[in-house]
């Protein structure tokens, strides 16, 4: 089942204009049992979900994709 949720992961990231092989890095890390969140607002609104998450676990920090 995992499989296919990553592999669907691959073509929707995609999709959302991610490069293909950037949506297969995050497939990867998926697999391994990381997890993603995607934001979409203003840059307002993605800083202050960026706090929120580093405030929550200060590693996410490092791991920010913007």
């Amino acid at each position: 089942m995992l499989n296919a949720v990553a592999g669907g992961l691959v073509g929707a990231l995609v999709g959302l204009g991610i490069p293909k092989e950037q949506a297969l890095k995050y497939e990867t890390e998926i697999k391994a049992g990381k997890f993603m969140v995607i934001v979409s607002g203003t840059d307002e609104q993605i800083d202050r979900v960026q706090q929120i998450l580093t405030r929550v676990n200060p590693k996410v920090a490092q791991e920010v994709v913007v």
